[in-house]
């Protein structure tokens, strides 16, 4: 993990900040502090957080104004694509046919000028107001082929921020950031029950990331698992996508598979009453 820059990206829908009463650069600064200096500590990382509202940004260079934030020159050459793209496109067909692919580009060029950075890693966490279709996820499964050939992961989780809870709109918002930076932390996504995130928005983001899945394995990539473990049946696993435990990472076998539960820790994720 020596010299390992981790690039998170927060693709955040304004409506959803609107909604909670604090403003922009607080909710960076939280995350940043509680979050952010943790991961540095815990994997040695260079830790950068970008922040970007594909919507937003849309709307604040159609009107000529400029954000009022100040970033640094790697980030203002995102934005400054980002500008050109959606001058000719609306804002949609940037986010499904063009974003991901502009962004792992720019920090393609990044790791080629930092000698020291071998690797990045780019995460992309947006609500359900840019919700992916089918057409546009497979175009995102072959930019991750492409990706990891110039050593750039790239991850995509989708949160439902409108889910229904009892708790208030501002703490879930705050939760729901917490639990996306969390996931975050590691090469491999590791979903924990934890009694501090409201289980409905945990279980919507699993089966947002992984679309179909109903049990607690997640769709991972064999040669991305940094981490493998597997039980006596699944040995020859050939196929390069299979799933993992949310839990502890073991691999599905035959057997959880009929089971629907991991032969290592038992985890039924998504059986959260």
């Amino acid at each position: 993990m020596q010299n390992h820059q981790l690039y998170l990206i927060l693709d955040i829908n304004s409506k959803f900040l609107k909604a909670l009463k604090e403003n922009f650069v607080a909710i960076l600064q939280c995350i940043k502090t509680s979050l952010g200096l943790q991961l540095c500590t815990d994997f040695h990382n260079l830790f950068t957080i970008y922040a970007i509202d594909t919507y937003d940004i849309y709307q604040l260079y159609r009107s000529g104004e400029n954000s009022g934030f100040e970033y640094n020159s790697e980030f203002q050459q995102v934005l400054k694509t980002l500008y050109d793209i959606v001058q000719k496109k609306g804002v949609d067909d940037v986010w499904e046919s063009k974003i991901i692919k502009c962004l792992s580009q720019i920090m393609c060029r990044v790791n080629k000028d930092r000698q020291t950075c071998k690797d990045s890693k780019i995460t992309f966490i947006t609500s359900q107001f840019f919700q992916l279709g089918q057409e546009s996820y497979n175009k995102y499964l072959k930019l991750c082929t492409h990706a990891s050939k110039e050593k750039i992961r790239l991850d995509l989780l989708q949160i439902d921020i409108q889910a229904q809870s009892e708790l208030k709109q501002d703490v879930l918002g705050n939760e729901g950031l917490k639990l996306g930076v969390q996931l975050t932390a590691g090469i491999v996504h590791v979903v924990k029950q934890d009694k501090n995130f409201n289980k409905i928005l945990a279980e919507l983001l699993l089966s947002s990331f992984n679309p179909g899945d109903i049990y607690g394995f997640y769709q991972a990539k064999l040669s991305e698992l940094q981490y493998k473990s597997f039980c006596s049946c699944c040995n020859k696993v050939t196929n390069p996508i299979a799933y993992a435990c949310s839990s502890c990472l073991t691999i599905q076998c035959e057997k959880s598979h009929a089971t629907k539960q991991c032969t290592k820790c038992n985890n039924y994720f998504h059986n959260v009453s």
